[in-house]
């Protein structure tokens, strides 16, 4: 018969091991997940009162993932006006190796498609950096609030 030991499924003479741990080996690991140095563009004009707040997840270009999780080391930068955190609003999203892309202004035309104008671009990098931002949550906070150090 069959019995259950961790990961690995013991049938007699062989081992199989299971789907997930298949897939784990195969996963390529690298050596150091470390911050990328990221040459950022001139900050956009301000609104009085607005800082400027970074949020660096460039250290997720090193990871690679599982099947159906597209997700690139990013740099995304935000205005919040007077520190008012529910009112931020995007400046720039840089993806590593991939450059910088800007909110599409309101009167672009529909021929526009650079970094400042195309809507497709803007949303891959959004969503680039909401997979970031979500294996971030998992893997980081999420852990260290059941190990914290």
């Amino acid at each position: 018969g069959l019995r259950q030991t961790q990961s690995v499924y013991v049938a007699g003479d062989r081992t199989t091991p299971s789907p997930q741990r298949a897939l784990r080996e195969e996963t390529a690991k690298p050596a150091e997940i470390a911050k990328k140095e990221v040459e950022l563009p001139p900050l956009p004009l301000l609104n009085a009162g607005e800082q400027v707040w970074t949020m660096d997840l460039s250290m997720f270009d090193d990871l690679s993932c599982y099947g159906g999780v597209y997700m690139r080391g990013v740099v995304a930068r935000f205005a919040l006006p007077n520190g008012d955190k529910d009112k931020a609003r995007f400046l720039d999203i840089t993806i590593v190796g991939n450059g910088t892309f800007y909110p599409p202004k309101p009167d672009r035309k529909a021929s526009d498609t650079s970094a400042h104008g195309d809507p497709g671009s803007w949303k891959l990098a959004k969503l680039f950096t909401m997979q970031a931002v979500a294996y971030n949550a998992l893997w980081v906070n999420h852990v260290a609030t059941h190990l914290p150090l």
